[in-house]
């Protein structure tokens, strides 16, 4: 019994290889990561505020330090739960490439996944889009793919090395086409018929 490969993605077909996976840059979880870590130290800061300025002193077992303590470990309750929720998104999306279509997954919401999916066929142009300073550092952009059919634009955000990305599509892009127009065999030449 030969043994065969798990699928690199789910919905990949049997006899499909995949090329390329790709999430968003890891620069874009971090910009993410540090406004989260501002918004942790929001409730130490109100405190410190509220202490220097107005004197306000708490003592274990008051009722402001109660009520504070509640109201802080409310506060970071949600604060954990958006970031678990930015990091499901950040970790859920992909950006597939395989041998026979290009594929965006997008997670949503906690329990929100739209998949769309593109035959290299369908393909008529690929470009990237590098705009800023930090995607220009780091090489990361938008990867806009033009189809045929009703959804015009097909787009990867935010994908390390764009550029490679395009090179690949556009490269699975005329492997496709190539294998898809029918060798031109020309017709034998015939003799016009003799008459006698």
């Amino acid at each position: 019994m030969p043994i065969t490969a798990p699928p690199a993605f789910a919905g990949q077909q049997p006899n499909e290889k995949t090329l390329m996976i790709m999430h968003r840059h890891w620069l874009v979880f971090l910009r993410t990561l540090a406004n989260f870590v501002l918004l942790g130290l929001v409730p130490g800061a109100i405190v410190v505020f509220l202490i220097l300025t107005y004197h306000w002193s708490l003592a274990s077992g008051s009722f402001s330090f109660t009520l504070l303590s509640m109201a802080a470990v409310i506060y970071y309750l949600f604060w954990w739960i958006l970031l678990y929720g930015f990091w499901l998104d950040y970790s859920l999306d992909m950006f597939v490439i395989t041998d026979q279509r290009v594929i965006d997954i997008e997670q949503t919401g906690l329990f929100d996944r739209t998949t769309a999916e593109l035959d290299l066929s369908r393909v008529q142009d690929v470009t990237s889009e590098v705009k800023g300073f930090f995607p220009t550092m780091f090489h990361y952009g938008n990867v806009y793919i033009q189809t045929a059919g009703e959804k015009e634009r097909f787009i990867f955000e935010q994908v390390p090395n764009p550029d490679q990305v395009v090179k690949t599509i556009l490269s699975l892009t005329n492997l496709v086409e190539k294998k898809q127009t029918p060798a031109l065999n020309p017709v034998p030449k015939q003799n016009p018929p003799v008459k006698s």
